[in-house]
C-alpha cells in the first residue's frame, strides 16, 4: 500500500540542490547517495561500494556500482558525480548546503567509467563523512538536469527507490515505487524494490491538526506532535511512539 507521513514544514526543493533540513523528508526518497550511516554513524556503501583517501586526504578514490540506472533510464556513472559537483558550484545554486562541505573541491579523475578520483587542494578529512550526506552526494539524472535545469527542483529523477509522481504546494508530495530498483545498500539487509507501492508525504504544520490525521486514520505516521498528544497518544495501544 501507501504510506501516509505527515510533517510540519515543507522542503523548499525536491533536488540535493536545494537542499536544507526538511529535505530528508521527502526528496530521499527519489535520491540515493554515494554512502548511508546507520544509527551508530557506521557507513555503508550505496552508489559507491567503496572509496578511500590517500595518505593526506587531499584524493578520495571512489568505486560506483555499475549496475545502477536512473528513473529516466540512463545510466550512473562517475560522469555521473562529476556534472552533480559542477553543479554544486555553479553560481547559479548558491549557496547550497554541498558547496560548504565540499570545501577546497577542484575537481574529478576519471580512472575508468565507474570508478573516479574526487580531488581537494588542500587536505579535507571532512569528506570522508560528507559522503554520507544526502545533501552532498545524492546524484541526480544528468540527462534529466540537461533537459529540465531548475525545473529538478520540483520534478527530480534520481536513482533511488522511488519515482516522484506529483507535488502540490503547502498540501503533499507523492511518489511511487521504482521496480526496477536492485541495488539497495547492504545496510538495508534487502537490495530489491520497495515493498510499498508508494509513499505520501504531507504537510499539515498545525500540531493538533497532524494528531488529529493520525486518529483519523489519514495519516499512517506523524511527526514531532505536541506534547499534550503526546502523552494522550502513548497511553493508546493503537499507536507506536518512536
Amino acid at each position: 500500500g501507501v504510506v501516509r507521513f505527515a510533517v510540519a514544514e515543507e522542503s523548499r526543493g525536491l533536488d540535493s540542490l536545494t537542499a536544507h533540513r526538511r529535505f530528508s523528508e521527502a526528496a530521499i526518497h527519489v535520491q540515493d547517495g554515494l554512502a548511508v550511516f546507520d544509527p551508530d554513524g557506521k557507513q555503508y556503501g550505496a552508489l559507491a561500494k567503496s572509496w578511500e583517501a590517500n595518505e593526506n586526504a587531499t584524493e578520495y578514490t571512489i568505486r560506483l556500482r555499475d549496475d545502477v540506472v536512473f528513473h529516466d533510464g540512463s545510466k550512473f556513472t562517475g560522469a555521473s558525480v562529476e556534472a552533480h559537483f559542477a553543479r554544486v558550484f555553479d553560481s547559479k545554486h548558491c549557496c547550497n548546503n554541498a558547496y560548504q562541505y565540499m570545501g577546497p573541491y577542484v575537481g574529478v579523475e576519471h580512472i575508468d567509467e565507474h570508478t573516479i578520483k574526487v580531488k581537494f587542494s588542500k587536505p579535507w578529512g571532512p569528506f570522508n563523512f560528507y559522503i554520507g550526506l544526502l545533501d552532498v552526494t545524492g546524484i541526480p539524472s544528468d540527462k534529466a538536469w540537461s533537459v529540465k535545469g531548475m525545473e529538478m527542483n520540483r520534478d527530480p529523477v534520481g536513482a533511488g527507490p522511488f519515482k516522484f509522481v506529483e507535488r502540490v504546494p503547502q498540501s503533499h508530495v507523492r511518489f511511487e515505487r521504482f521496480d526496477d530498483y536492485k541495488w539497495g545498500s547492504e545496510l538495508f539487509g534487502y537490495a530489491g524494490p520497495a515493498y510499498l507501492d508508494g509513499i505520501e508525504v504531507k504537510f499539515i504544520a498545525d500540531q493538533a491538526t497532524r494528531a488529529a490525521c493520525l486518529e483519523a486514520g489519514d495519516c499512517d505516521i506523524i511527526k514531532a506532535p505536541g506534547y499534550t498528544d503526546i502523552s494522550r497518544l502513548a497511553k493508546n495501544d493503537a499507536y507506536e511512539l518512536v
